[in-house]
């Protein structure tokens, strides 16, 4: 298994989520309240991986309202573009604070229900 402390999650929040009308990763997943964004940033948190959230300026204030920003790191960044240009800035993000994880999980905010098991196999494969 990859050493924890050399991993970074990026959960990827810049998209507009025009069909949805607010931001997808604040969307309730349950019947308790917990968010898209929430349960993401807790599985890895759980498995001993940093997160960083990566959103529209716009979506701060509201994301940082669902997660705890003492344990998630919160960059606010302009919409558009793609997955390669939110990895590019959390790469640069990274490596601003000094040495930079070898390893980064790109996680799409509207994919809440991976499991532990499936970042552990792939971990594993890496």
């Amino acid at each position: 298994m990859i050493p924890l402390p050399d991993q970074l999650a990026v959960i990827m929040a810049r998209g507009e989520s025009l069909r949805m009308g607010h931001s997808k990763g604040l969307c309730q997943l349950n019947d308790e309240g917990e968010f898209f964004v929430s349960r993401i940033a807790s599985l890895y948190l759980e498995l001993g991986i940093a997160c960083l959230l990566v959103v529209r300026p716009e979506d701060e204030k509201s994301y940082g309202e669902v997660v705890n920003r003492d344990v998630v790191s919160i960059l606010p960044s302009a919409g558009g573009g793609d997955t390669a240009r939110t990895m590019k800035l959390a790469l640069d993000w990274a490596a601003s604070r000094g040495e930079p994880p070898r390893w980064f999980w790109a996680h799409p905010v509207d994919l809440p229900l991976v499991s532990s098991q499936t970042i552990n196999i792939l971990s594993a494969a890496a």
